[in-house]
């Protein structure tokens, strides 16, 4: 996959990491582990879906960036979290019921 396939990315999705985030998530300081510098110019792959899925919480939670730092225009928060979600699957997750305690055999139906 190339830029070219992802114009949302490249015209909208990359320019905001680079204006809010790469200044604290960049290879040098990496706060929090996170590296979105790497996605300047190669789109994240399948494999940067669970940092994906933690950005996402952050932006949804308001903690990323956080307080006191200028906060982006909602309608780019709005663009950004639809990208992610729809790149990774993300938005159906959020409305699956709870899977825990599954334990991946057949359901018991009592009569």
């Amino acid at each position: 996959m190339c830029l070219a396939d992802e114009p949302q990315l490249a015209g909208t999705v990359q320019p905001f990491f680079a204006k809010n985030y790469n200044a604290c998530h960049n290879a040098k300081p990496k706060i929090g582990g996170l590296n979105l510098e790497a996605f300047n110019n190669t789109p994240p792959s399948v494999q940067d879906r669970d940092a994906f899925e933690k950005i996402l919480r952050r932006l949804e939670a308001g903690e990323m960036p956080p307080k006191g730092q200028p906060r982006p225009s909602e309608a780019e928060l709005s663009t950004v979290t639809k990208w992610i979600q729809t790149r990774y699957g993300l938005a159906a997750r959020a409305t699956m019921p709870s899977t825990i305690g599954y334990s991946g055999g057949p359901a018991k139906v009592r009569a």
